[in-house]
């Protein structure tokens, strides 16, 4: 070996044609990508990502041409015997066979791959963990609005709205219903109006027994009308609707359990007994509710995350990858049996970890990732890919609520596979072209932008979504309130109802008193009857 031996190794590149297999990455952003996802395209327009922009770079230092070409159709069959069916394998067995030059692409660099061909290595890519988010659902607003029912479950709600609250106000009422000086009289207490014609009723009544004999036919159908006017006022004073005391009281129970406390009072021995029962159902019910509440929310800030591998093992996780990037992980830490197998209805073999040919299995490990699930041949609590997998589905905003836990001992290396023959002058080439940072500068200048919204915390303390619960819950009370003032005629008040036709009734009974009032005083002829006046 001599000093002319680079330049040799480089001269003997100038004005070569080599054939060349390029394969479309099905997920990452370091590797080579066609624009139609096709494998062995000729179109060189239709090809980006820095392997490829490397590719072309040292082609264009080297003085080469590249030819676009495929394996022979008659070899596939014969790679999926000694590899797979993934047509990578396909390409990496038609160079170590010398009917391809090289390969383009980020190819994983196993170890049935490596004792085939001759390699040149790329890129080393950290694997790493992915878990979800530790707020299942942080963008829903349901989960916002859900922090004020957490405490109980759905079942225990309805219990408590639906049948304890309107059986206490019920037994109270049964207990306290026409009781003097308990707030559900048989009588409506009467309005001032209706003392005035009560009062004057009494007062008309006196005047009446100390001038009966001056009364006259015409007085007493003025008079008999204002009794009935009278009578009528009366009955609405005595007469309350039950269904009037019954709504009364189930409201007092659900203002006493909002309340925490109840500032009517019992007035009969039963009532107060079941008085004693509602005030601890409030009691109990309450500091539950708000033991319960703190439990939930502390424990949400304050859960145990998964930082690492060990912590997902020991947390019994199950796991999603692709085959030949997660190979090294299943023998490391023999946990073969905890992954994802590949699904054979999609042209996988059933074996852990996907590898299947028509399954996108990088796409795959992300999608099928799931909180909670109960069939692990399906799904996976968390994943092991490649740093850059994740990196360039979060830049398109996909993925956003799983994060990177933490990085494995374990590196996945990527890079070309060379034939024998042309190996030595090319593998020269790609390395001088890559120490001098070429290979950097493409990766840099397609390196994705985390879209991921950026976030930040107030430690434990709640924050105006995770209390959505109680302004909604609030403002629709005061939203009703708002109804209920201006929009009376929406509801039914039998008590404003019945104020009305008294007012009504008040109106013609001082009309009646004024006519009879204005009656002249009739002559002694006049007043009696022809067989007084005879006799007289």
């Amino acid at each position: 070996m001599d000093s002319f031996t680079q330049d040799s190794r480089l001269a003997s590149l100038v004005d070569r044609t080599f054939r060349v297999g390029f394969n479309s990455n099905s997920g990452g952003w370091t590797g080579a990508y066609a624009i139609d996802g096709k494998h062995f395209g000729t179109d060189s327009k239709k090809w980006y990502g820095p392997a490829v922009d490397f590719v072309t770079e040292a082609a264009k230092t080297g003085l080469f041409r590249i030819e676009f070409a495929s394996p022979p159709d008659f070899l596939f069959e014969k790679a999926e015997e000694f590899f797979s069916s993934s047509l990578f394998d396909a390409c990496v067995y038609a160079t170590s066979l010398g009917y391809l030059d090289f390969c383009v692409s980020q190819y994983t660099i196993t170890a049935s791959r490596a004792s085939s061909a001759n390699w040149f290595l790329l890129h080393t890519e950290p694997m790493i963990l992915v878990v979800f988010e530790e707020t299942e659902n942080s963008n829903s607003f349901y989960s916002y609005f859900s922090h004020i029912l957490r405490p109980f479950t759905r079942g225990t709600w309805l219990l408590i709205l639906l049948f304890i609250v309107p059986v206490m106000g019920a037994l109270m009422l049964m207990h306290d219903l026409g009781a003097p000086g308990s707030h559900y009289p048989r009588a409506n207490p009467p309005t001032s109006q209706q003392r005035d014609i009560v009062g004057q009723s009494s007062r008309r009544d006196s005047s009446n027994d100390e001038n009966n004999n001056d009364t006259t036919s015409s007085m007493e159908l003025g008079v008999q009308k204002e009794e009935n006017i009278q009578n009528s006022a009366k009955q609405n004073i005595e007469n309350t609707p039950i269904y009037i005391h019954l709504m009364h009281a189930v409201y007092e129970r659900f203002l006493a359990l909002l309340q925490q406390n109840f500032n009517s009072t019992a007035v009969t021995p039963s009532g107060k007994i079941n008085l004693l029962g509602s005030s601890f159902f409030v009691l109990a019910i309450m500091a539950i509710y708000t033991a319960n509440l703190a439990a939930i929310l502390t424990q949400d800030a304050i859960a145990p995350t998964v930082e690492s591998i060990h912590d997902a093992i020991r947390a019994g996780y199950n796991f999603c990858g692709e085959r030949k990037s997660v190979e090294a992980v299943m023998d490391l830490y023999g946990i073969s049996n905890r992954f994802v197998p590949d699904p054979m209805e999609l042209g996988g073999d059933g074996k852990p970890g996907f590898n299947c040919k028509y399954c996108e299995s990088r796409n795959r490990v992300f999608d099928f990732m799931k909180r909670g699930h109960n069939d692990p041949s399906t799904y996976c609590n968390a994943a092991i890919v490649p740093q850059e997998d994740l990196e360039l589905l979060q830049s398109y905003g996909l993925h956003c609520g799983k994060k990177k836990a933490g990085n494995l001992p374990i590196y996945t290396q990527t890079g070309f596979p060379v034939f024998d023959g042309v190996s030595t002058e090319l593998i020269s080439l790609f390395l001088q072209l890559k120490n001098n940072g070429v290979y950097v500068s493409k990766l840099e200048r397609s390196r994705p932008m985390d879209a991921r919204p950026i976030t930040s915390g107030e430690g434990t303390s709640l924050s105006v979504y995770q209390l959505t619960g109680v302004w909604v819950i609030t403002f629709i009370f005061a939203f009703l309130g708002i109804i209920a003032k201006f929009a009376p005629t929406l509801c039914v008040w039998p008590i404003s109802v019945s104020q009305k036709r008294i007012k009504k009734d008040q109106g013609n009974m001082k009309k009646s008193l004024k006519d009879a009032s204005t009656c002249r005083a009739l002559s002694s002829e006049d007043n009696l009857p022809d067989t007084f006046a005879q006799e007289k």
